[in-house]
């Protein structure tokens, strides 16, 4: 599992979150399978949560369109 350190991270656009997953676009291409953190929010309320690639595909010549589950949900199966 790839952690990146603070000034590793960078900003991506989230497009859909729900109760398992969310959907976001991205600079970066992301390994299908790999591990990382998101943290989501602004100001004082800010969350940061365990996800794993599902899917990325390149949306146009700069970004990736990147789906992703959360790995830390309490009542995942």
């Amino acid at each position: 599992m790839h952690m990146p350190a603070e000034e590793e991270g960078w900003e991506v656009r989230v497009s859909d979150v729900s109760r398992h997953g969310a959907g976001f676009i991205s600079t970066e291409p992301l390994d299908f399978s790999a591990e990382y953190r998101l943290r989501i929010g602004r100001g004082p309320i800010k969350r940061a949560r365990l996800i794993r690639v599902v899917a990325c595909r390149q949306s146009d010549a700069s970004t990736y369109a990147v789906g992703a589950e959360f790995l830390d949900t309490p009542d995942r199966d």
